[in-house]
């Protein structure tokens, strides 16, 4: 299946590519073996437990890396926007199973890529490319997860929210972004009820804190 030219311009942006021309892109996906998957709305690109074969890069739509609680509730533990890769730490190692489930939450696509096959291919140049910007991307989400470790890590929700709207706002006051999750999405990333977020987001508004409309948030 053939990428499209929006699809390919998504793929020069990401990590992994970065530095490619159009020309050496074209030829790094062949080389590499690279498919493309049609994403379906609510379901799972891999699930908890599955064999790790692939790693994904999102070109199109959206995914949540989601786990199910003791009690059976979908946690939201990352959100991932087109450009966004998923699944090369599970994907890379030997006899790995993915341990969490990536859902699909909007109709999409992906690129595929076998990360072990790639680093056994040794008669395409583009596998040393790819394996070199792979080690710095990963480094980047080690960085990014110790970042949520140390939201989760506050005192108290009201502690957990803040650091969160300042790592979105990175270090910005008074100008709106957007966050990428509803209400709901935000609560589970949070790890607390959504109602209890709702009451919690309102009463700092009424402090001055914050300003917010849906997914839209100011830091004061």
């Amino acid at each position: 299946m053939d990428f499209t030219a929006s699809e390919l311009k998504i793929l020069l942006l990401n990590p992994l590519f970065q530095g490619f021309s159009l020309l050496d892109l074209n030829k790094a996906l062949s080389c590499l073996n690279a498919k493309k998957l049609l994403l379906k709305k609510d379901t799972f690109l891999f699930e908890e437990g599955e064999k790790a074969e692939l790693a994904f890069l999102l070109l199109e739509g959206k995914i949540d890396l989601v786990r199910y609680s003791s009690k059976g509730d979908l946690n939201i533990l990352e959100s991932f926007k087109p450009g966004d890769s998923l699944g090369e730490a599970y994907a890379i190692k030997e006899k790995m199973n993915y341990g969490v489930s990536a859902l699909v939450k909007e109709d999409g696509s992906a690129l595929a890529l076998n990360l072990k096959a790639v680093l056994k291919k040794l008669d395409c140049k583009y596998s040393q490319m790819v394996i070199t910007r792979l080690v710095i991307l990963l480094a980047d989400k080690d960085l990014l997860m110790k970042d949520k470790l140390n939201v989760l890590a506050e005192k108290g929700l009201k502690g957990k929210v803040l650091s969160f709207l300042f790592s979105l706002a990175h270090g910005k006051k008074n100008e709106y972004f957007s966050i990428p999750f509803s209400r709901e999405e935000m609560a589970s990333f949070l790890c607390c009820d959504r109602s209890s977020l709702s009451r919690l987001l309102s009463s700092m508004a009424k402090e001055g804190l914050i300003e917010y409309k849906k997914n839209k948030f100011l830091l004061k």
